[in-house]
């Protein structure tokens, strides 16, 4: 017996303002290039120093995708900008998770399956490139957990003059024992500017959140309840190591970050 599941994951980038010549003549773009070193931490025959890296845009926004770091996005950014709004190192510091275990951080937008258990990093990813018009780009990425027996399908799509990115998944259960319920997670490591002005804030739709853990309890004991938004919903009031979850009704499946300097929400 198989299962199968599929959600629609929509990035949406708010207060854009374009003027209609733009849109006009905002056409998608794909471009994949092998010139970027990108540090190994997998000792795997697939894993390469070089990997594709995908670059698609049109003229509103433009996005990156490295699928041999199992990143189904790396990058995402204003076409007329630099500056990704998702975290991004090719060349990732070694970083102690608690317990005392090591991982890296690529950053970008990545699965929970297929997992690397012993590396701490999503399994490398196959790619084909499935629409590659001025109207639609679509790229095509699947990958097997060979543990949990899981195959994952994504599609990512950009359309012309859309700010829009939309992620398509499906996990299916390949085996042919009973069916079994799987922990499946989405991380988004967002971009933040390091410095003391910085006014990120973070957007969560709960009234209350419930605290897991903080270093040194700097944030409040474990299990405290706080009301949502709370100080530290502001980036630059956060001091250390947090974690914590939502202790109330979702009243939307969103969740972001609201970059006030540039009135954009991600």
């Amino acid at each position: 017996m198989k299962i199968k599941k599929s959600i629609i994951v929509v990035l949406i980038m708010m207060g854009l303002v374009m003027c209609a010549f733009s849109i006009a003549q905002s056409k998608v773009s794909i471009n994949v290039t092998e010139d970027q070193y990108v540090l190994p931490v997998a000792e795997l025959a697939s894993t390469k120093t070089n990997p594709e890296i995908i670059h698609m845009s049109n003229d509103l926004v433009a996005i990156d995708l490295i699928p041999n770091r199992g990143r189904i996005l790396s990058n995402f950014m204003l076409s007329d900008q630099q500056q990704s709004y998702l975290y991004q190192k090719f060349v990732p510091d070694p970083m102690v998770l608690p317990g005392g275990l090591h991982t890296v951080e690529f950053g970008g937008y990545y699965f929970s399956l297929p997992w690397n258990t012993r590396d701490r990093q999503p399994f490398d990813l196959q790619f084909e490139i499935l629409n590659s018009t001025e109207d639609l780009g679509e790229i095509f990425l699947s990958g097997k957990d060979m543990f949990q027996k899981t195959l994952t399908e994504v599609w990512v799509r950009m359309k012309k003059a859309s700010p829009v990115i939309e992620i398509e998944t499906k996990i299916t259960n390949t085996s042919k024992k009973t069916p079994k319920d799987l922990e499946f997670r989405d991380f988004t490591v967002f971009y933040i500017h390091d410095n003391e002005n910085s006014n990120e804030q973070i957007i969560l739709p709960v009234d209350k959140i419930k605290i897991i853990e903080s270093k040194n309890d700097w944030a409040g004991s474990k299990e405290s309840l706080f009301e949502w938004p709370e100080s530290f919903s502001q980036w630059k009031m956060i001091n250390d190591y947090l974690v914590f979850q939502s202790a109330s009704q979702l009243s939307t499946n969103l969740a972001g970050i609201y970059y006030p300097e540039t009135k954009i929400y991600l």
